[in-house]
């Protein structure tokens, strides 16, 4: 297309650019379905977000063995520039549609390998995307949100990437291992799952950024495939900023009977989980959900682990 008007989605829809919009509205834009837009985010080629319309608490970690949680704290807020009110704010992405802080006074929670520091956040935030994948699968809630500043093929986040966590995925993650046990400490988290931001919630509805939009239109017009974000997500579902280290992933037993009762859905039989190769079972389970459907990457050690704590091997 010779036309400039037509590389500029806006300026093609003859509308003013749009900060963010629902997940229906961009596909109105976009002349795509809703399924499309939420294809490219479960195959990891964009994010979606949540707007937190009102701030609200979340919890960002840092690691215990990396010492004294005062001085990582100063020395977290003495790496990020301070905004015009001299509050060192993180910000989601470089257009900075969201951000967060961590007050003077701060809620914190403990568990043996963390601290657990509460946040002030707000705006525009990128969900993780294999939470929204666990979530649209019915594996986990959909208030069991967690947020990173953005990651994207064009740009870079210009701080540390940070992770912040809801209060009810903390609860959930960490049952019986917070240390808090302070009475207020207890109902404080438990009034904070109550009023946790609910997917289901209207107000909380799945957003899409206008630079994602522009992204895809991108893409549509060279007809080019668009490469796969590498988030912190990937493999790390708490870290600390400081460190490189990632903490293994923990799935439960009842996600794993979760797990193998949808594989036998599938067709997988009792005998192939138990006596069959983990390779074929992975090609197996790829025939049965059909080329149309999308089955995340997993490692075979992940999947003979699944099917161990669910007892089938």
């Amino acid at each position: 297309m010779s036309n400039k008007a037509d590389k500029n989605i806006w300026k093609h829809k003859r509308i003013a650019p749009l900060e963010y919009c629902s997940i229906s509205r961009a596909a109105s834009i976009l002349e795509c379905e809703e399924s499309d837009i939420l294809h490219w985010c479960y195959t990891g080629k964009i994010n979606l977000c949540i707007n937190i319309q009102r701030m609200y608490f979340f919890y960002t970690p840092f690691l215990r063995d990396d010492g004294p949680i005062k001085n990582q704290i100063e020395d977290f807020n003495n790496e990020i520039l301070p905004n015009g009110d001299g509050i060192p704010y993180v910000f989601s992405d470089k257009f900075k549609s969201g951000y967060f802080y961590i007050p003077e006074k701060s809620h914190l929670l403990e568990t043996r390998d963390y601290y657990l520091v509460q946040t002030y956040t707000s705006g525009i935030w990128p969900i993780d995307t294999s939470v929204l994948l666990a979530i649209s699968q019915g594996l986990t809630e959909s208030t069991e949100i967690n947020l990173f500043t953005e990651s994207n093929p064009e740009f870079k986040p210009s701080n540390e990437p940070c992770q912040i966590i809801s209060p009810i995925l903390i609860n959930k993650q960490f049952v019986g291992e917070i240390v808090n046990n302070e009475e207020g400490d207890v109902k404080y988290l438990e009034y904070l799952c109550d009023h946790a931001p609910d997917l289901n919630d209207k107000s909380y509805n799945l957003q899409i950024t206008g630079y994602n939009i522009e992204y895809l239109y991108k893409h549509a017009i060279s007809g080019d495939y668009m490469p796969t974000i590498r988030n912190n997500s990937d493999s790390k579902p708490l870290t600390s900023y400081q460190s490189s280290e990632t903490p293994p992933i923990r799935t439960t037993a009842k996600q794993s009977n979760y797990i193998a009762a949808l594989m036998h859905a599938l067709g997988i039989s009792e005998e192939m989980m138990r006596f069959g190769s983990i390779n074929q079972i992975r090609e197996l389970l790829s025939l049965r959900a059909g080329g149309d459907s999308y089955l995340p990457e997993i490692t075979d050690d992940t999947l003979d682990d699944w099917l161990k704590r669910a007892g089938k091997r």
